[in-house]
């Protein structure tokens, strides 16, 4: 059976678990790829980051920034987003949104140093730059995702997600897949950026903790 695992690159750099996008009527094949050693979570000073708040008390927007060209989203979404455990998971959603999309939107590059925290990792800066083939089409769905509070302080925060990636290949729809992982987000300059991804959590054990975006785009 061929399996389409190009098309989850661009969407994923770093995961828990990834069903792997196979052409509709075929199946869809669970893979646990290796983790890069420069995707390790970052060491956290406990004065600097709280424990995650209690999840029955975070809601977050699932489409900050709206249904718009997705550089205008991020941007948008960047400038709305609050300091706050729920403005770092919201936002979280339109990078998902804005990283995922291929072919990428115009001007990615140019929007990504807007996005992207002063000191972002390379893993961050390959992420952001990654692209699927040219006979495919790649998109994050947030209606049915979910996100987890991993640590938070008005500085900093890390949050996992959950979402599905959806797309075609030479036109023919594919099967959409799980994708989850975590960012970090430092504020710079009164916004979120974007800095670092790591893996904090399996799909089972961040579906069991996590809640529901309100809302998906």
């Amino acid at each position: 059976m061929t399996v389409l695992v190009a098309v989850i690159v661009a969407l994923v750099a770093v995961t828990a678990t990834v069903l792997i996008m196979a052409p509709r009527g075929r199946e869809a094949v669970e893979a646990s790829p290796e983790v890069s050693s420069s995707s390790a979570p970052a060491t956290t000073d406990p004065s600097a980051a709280s424990p995650s708040p209690s999840v029955s008390q975070v809601t977050a927007d699932g489409c900050l920034g709206g249904a718009v060209e997705l550089n205008r989203a991020i941007v948008s979404a960047q400038e709305q987003a609050p300091l706050t455990a729920e403005g770092a998971a919201a936002f979280t959603a339109t990078l998902l949104r804005w990283t995922s999309a291929s072919p990428a939107p115009a001007y990615k590059a140019d929007t990504a140093t807007q996005v992207l925290a002063q000191d972002a990792t390379t893993l961050v800066q390959d992420w952001v730059a990654s692209q699927a083939p040219a006979n495919v089409t790649t998109a994050a769905d947030l209606s049915s995702g979910r996100f987890y509070i991993e640590s938070y302080s008005p500085t900093r925060a890390v949050v996992s997600y959950i979402a599905a990636a959806t797309g075609t290949q030479d036109g023919v729809e594919l099967v959409p897949a799980t994708i989850s992982g975590a960012v970090t987000l430092v504020a710079q300059n009164g916004t979120w950026h974007l800095q670092n991804l790591t893996s904090e959590r399996d799909v089972s054990d961040l579906q069991a903790v996590s809640s529901p975006y309100t809302g998906g785009c």
